[in-house]
């Protein structure tokens, strides 16, 4: 403790033994004493350096390319008034629609004349005295809204942290010492033991022990520690939330991610640390070497720390009744390319010997999204269908952060709370004409509006290297004798969804952890399903720079191992699962008859072809929702899915079921009789689903009632029906966009987490099928999962369907790319389907 600046962070890279560099520095980096040493990077163009400022910076020193990553902040945090961010502030009336849509329309295209026209001057009725232009302006504004309805305004703050902001720095450092007696034991965390070795430090599950730093920041705006109590003043969160075991159900312990020290505003700590402290970042540095000995977590081999080590960090928030955040930005960063150790650059290539980027691995957000690796410049394949039925499909995070190109100037009201603490370095956007803004002088930062690539949970940039192989239409050959790479992402999507937003040139970079509107605060729901949280936690960000010698399988390998051990992924468990479903020659016309003929073709065909799984799809029940009511005339009345199963398991298979468990028709009983269980957006309406032949509501996981009706749900498939096979289908209804659900505290990733928790303690030892699933979400909780839009008998999607759709439209070229391009994740985080 007591590092100030830039020593914290070098003296954990002077702990590290794998050659990795992280230091931090406030100062222009022209002026930094070792630049010539870590930060060579805008000269590695052959240009004078420009970087005007950053905050840290990461290398790995044993890569003979010598990438290294700056960023320029520490931190940044995007928030919102708490009140803008629920129901009672963002839902629009019909009635204010109808007149946005009508009266509203004419008063936003005929500025002045209309008002001149209803006011009869520009001084407003009735007035003796000419007003200014600016309470002119002020005047119509408002009665502009009144008449017209215009959606409230959302005033966004953004709040960025840099070493300046530091107030106290503690190294945790990991120490390692192996023991002679082999009866020798240590208790890790929750129960876990390692033999034959003592460590010490902080732990990650699926990294092992590390040497860390925590950075305490000072607070400011938005991130001063607030008593729970002021919650029942503000009447923010409903403290009569029912637990799980109060709904007649109760899941099971989590295991915990890590050892890190609780934080010092943490109602426990609160007496032995009274530091008063804003966010904390907590970097970490992979301690084990593998050369020297084995971590193993569970019994089972963890992340084998690789000679190009990763930076890991999360940012951990007080909390706070008075805000809402929209996203951290944990690094806004910027790849910085080296010349190779004594290579000699020529007069017509000045650049020769670096290794620049060429392309970037696009992960989407879900089963159906497109993934794939992009050649540098070429645009991000996007769906060609409208937003109104295809958005909810693909919308993973989304950085809501201001940029200068929003802001406008203007007087803040005396008193005015919101405004107390805004700096002239805070950025303010405002939204649908808010008031709100503040001046600010800053280059603009990545955004949703001009980042040319957008992936969800991970990133991958690679080289060609300086010899790039190219094939005969032109396009570069990948492989591993090419140049570096730089993987950037989330170990898990746990607590929010994370996204990395990208530059053309694959050169500058925003790593977002994004809560769209979480109410900063604590609530006995959040608390009792996130061990005890008493503040607002990212997932462990990660970033790492591997040297193409250093390539296993892929540059991603690392990464991939690294996040199924934190999640607990355990692919291999219950073996492969292969057979016939029901959906791809019947779809949803099925019935007792037609699959008790099918499972006779199967009995008889089940040696020759081999496969274990005969599974019923969509079309058995009355109505999406109500699972327990058949079709009538169709199936047998009483017992009509327990024979089934029983039939298929005669016939030497596993019987299996499709449900969508988060899913409702609009016209089912269960969407009848609980409306209230259904999600809405921010208007107030039902929230959109996106269109699979029909529209369907999505079911909010954050309701504990949800979560009983999932749970019997499935339950009664499993232990009731008898199925072993279980395909969950449009899982992703239950995190669709909008603050109409139950609990405000929940971000839409711990909403999708409470929903697979729900799913796995019901399920039991069935194999779970995920589809429709965000990817990250799903980790450790499914057996399979499918990874591409659905199969078609045509290659490019069939008419009426636009053919250069590149989402997620049934066609055998999307699901050909996605099968192929996410081979990685195949018996690593579950069975690819």
């Amino acid at each position: 403790s007591g590092l100030k600046g830039g020593q914290g962070l070098r003296c954990l890279a002077e702990l590290c033994p794998h050659g990795v560099a992280v230091y931090t520095q406030a100062k222009d980096c022209v002026d930094f004493e070792e630049q010539q040493r870590i930060s060579t990077s805008d000269r590695g163009n052959g240009d004078e350096c420009t970087h005007t400022k950053w905050s840290w910076s990461f290398s790995s020193q044993t890569s003979p390319s010598q990438w290294n990553v700056t960023s320029s902040n520490l931190l940044s945090i995007t928030y919102r008034p708490t009140h803008e961010a629920l129901p009672s502030y963002t839902n629009m009336s019909k009635k204010r629609e109808i007149w946005n849509r009508s009266v509203g329309a004419c008063f936003e295209k005929g500025g002045s004349a209309c008002m001149r026209m209803v006011c009869g001057s520009d001084s407003g009725i009735g007035s003796r005295k000419r007003l200014s232009r600016k309470k002119q302006n002020h005047r119509w504004k408002k009665m502009k809204q009144l008449i017209t309805g215009a959606p409230k305004p959302i005033h966004r703050i953004k709040v960025t942290y840099t070493v300046d902001d530091i107030v106290d720095m503690e190294t945790i450092v990991s120490t390692f010492s192996a023991n002679d007696s082999a009866s020798t034991s240590t208790s890790l965390v929750d129960g876990e033991t390692e033999s034959l070795e003592t460590n010490t430090g902080l732990w990650i599950r699926g990294v092992g022990y590390c040497h860390a730093l925590r950075v305490y920041l000072k607070p400011k705006f938005g991130s001063y520690r607030t008593n729970r109590n002021d919650l029942s003043d503000h009447e923010l969160i409903d403290d009569t939330i029912a637990s799980d075991h109060d709904a007649g159900f109760e899941l099971p312990p989590m295991k915990p991610w890590d050892n890190s020290p609780s934080p010092p505003w943490d109602e426990k700590d609160a007496e032995k640390d009274d530091r008063s402290v804003g966010p904390i970042l907590t970097f970490a540095i992979p301690s084990q070497d593998p050369l020297s000995h084995s971590s193993r977590v569970d019994n089972k081999e963890s992340f084998q720390i690789h000679k190009c080590p990763p930076l890991l960090w999360k940012v951990e928030h007080p909390p706070n009744p008075y805000v809402a955040i929209d996203s951290f930005c944990l690094m806004e960063g910027k790849l910085n390319l080296n010349h190779h150790e004594g290579a000699i650059a020529t007069v017509q290539n000045p650049s020769q010997s670096a290794d620049k980027p060429t392309n970037v691995y696009i992960n989407g957000y879900q089963s159906w999204s497109f993934s794939g690796s992009i050649e540098k410049g070429q645009p991000q394949p996007k769906s060609a269908m409208p937003n109104v039925v295809s958005e909810a499909f693909n919308r993973g995070g989304v950085v809501l952060s201001p940029s200068s190109h929003n802001s406008v100037v203007i007087e803040a009201e005396d008193g005015d709370f919101w405004l107390e603490n805004i700096t002239s370095s805070t950025h303010i956007v405002r939204e649908n004409g808010g008031k709100y803004s503040c001046n600010f002088e800053q280059e603009e930062d990545l955004n949703e509006d001009n980042a040319f690539y957008k992936s969800d949970m991970f990133t991958c940039i690679s080289s060609n290297g300086t010899n790039c192989h190219r094939i005969s239409d032109g396009r570069v050959l990948l492989d591993e004798e090419g140049g570096p790479a730089l993987i950037v992402g989330f170990l898990a999507q746990r607590h929010q969804y994370g996204v990395i937003l990208i530059d053309r040139d694959l050169q500058r970079y925003n790593l977002s952890a994004c809560h769209e509107g979480v109410v900063a605060a604590s609530s006995s729901n959040s608390s009792s399903h996130f061990n005890g949280r008493n503040s607002l936690s990212s997932d462990w960000a990660f970033c790492q720079i591997v040297d193409s010698s250093c390539y296993d399988e892929e540059a991603m390998v690392y990464y991939i191992h690294a996040s199924a051990d934190h999640n607990d992924a355990r692919p291999m468990e219950k073996g492969l699962t292969t057979g016939w479903c029901s959906w791809y020659h019947y779809y949803s016309d099925i019935d007792h008859d037609s699959l008790s003929k099918n499972a006779d073709i199967l009995e008889q065909h089940q040696n020759n072809i081999g496969f274990n799984v005969c599974l019923i799809d969509d079309g058995y029940m009355a109505s999406w929702g109500d699972w327990n009511s058949l079709k009538p005339g169709r199936f047998m009345k009483d017992g009509g899915m327990k024979v089934l199963a029983n039939t298929i398991k005669a016939k030497g298979m596993k019987p299996g079921i499709w449900l969508a468990p988060f899913a409702c028709d609009k016209g089912s009983k269960l969407a009848k009789g609980h409306p209230d269980w259904i999600i809405r957006n921010d208007k107030g309406r039902v929230a959109n689903s996106a269109h699979c032949g029909k529209y369907f509501y999505g079911l909010d996981a954050t309701n504990p009632a949800v979560r009983k009706h999932v749970y019997d749900t499935i339950r009664r498939a499993v232990k009731d029906w008898g199925f072993e096979v279980l395909k969950l289908d449009f899982l992703y209804a239950c995190c669709l966009s909008g603050n109409g659900k139950y609990d405000n505290t929940m971000s839409r990733a711990e909403a999708m987490y409470l929903g697979f928790r729900t799913i796995r303690a019901a399920a039991g030892d069935a194999f779970i099928i995920g589809c429709g699933s965000p990817l990250g979400s799903a980790i450790g909780f499914v057996d399979g999962m499918r990874v591409s839009c659905d199969t078609g008998p045509t290659w490019y999607p069939a008419f009426p369907l636009p053919w250069w759709d590149n989402g997620t439209l049934p066609a055998l070229r999307g699901m050909l790319r996605n099968t192929l391009s996410r081979a990685v994740l195949g018996h690593r985080w579950w069975h690819n389907d």
